[in-house]
Formats: structure tokens, sequence, C-alpha cells
């Protein structure tokens, strides 16, 4: 994925997360739409964005284990569409709602 493709003017607080996520089929090769509910997840997407953390009872401020440019698997269904400036983003409220984060093989 292209490195300006992951530039937003987004910023998200506390535990949320903005993901870009990666471009999915939509039609099947014969033209028929694919709605949302019928299309398999999970899904595979990059952030682009997280807030600072959860607020712990201390005071204190636990960070998020994830961090801009992280690939991840997120649900379809429990996240909120975002368009802004023409780009389709997905927000995850919670960061726990992620269910995990590919590693690469290095």
């Amino acid at each position: 994925m292209e490195k300006n493709k992951l530039k937003t003017r987004l910023t998200v607080h506390d535990s949320k997360v903005l993901i870009l996520p990666d471009e999915s089929e939509t039609a099947t090769k014969g033209g028929v739409i694919i709605p949302d509910t019928a299309q398999e997840a999970p899904r595979i997407g990059t952030v682009v964005a997280v807030g600072e953390g959860y607020l712990l009872a201390s005071g204190e401020i636990k960070p998020l284990n994830f961090k801009e440019g992280d690939r991840i698997i997120y649900p379809l269904h429990q996240l909120h569409k975002i368009e802004f400036e023409d780009v389709e983003y997905v927000l995850a409220n919670d960061a726990r709602d992620i269910f995990c984060k590919i590693n690469n093989e290095e």
C-alpha cells in the first residue's frame, strides 16, 4: 500500500483506532453487487490513526498495542464506517474490538 494513502488529517482519541480497509470484492465477476451483510468477515486493513490509550483508575494512560501502519484483522459488524475526503475508513470505538495484528515474518 502506498505510504501517502495512509496519511490522514483525522485524529482519534482514547482507545479508538482508525482503519483503512483493504479493498474487497463488492461484486461478482458477473457484476452482481454483494451487500456488506453477505460479504465474508472478518476483514483486513491498515491502522492509520490510534488514540492515546486507556485511562486507568490511577490516572495513568495505558497505550494501545497498535500503531500507524500495523496490518490488522477486524470484524465487519461492530465498527463504524466513516467517509472523509473521498476515502472510506472504519473506526473501532475500542481497540479491544480488533481481533489481531498481522506480524511480518522477518
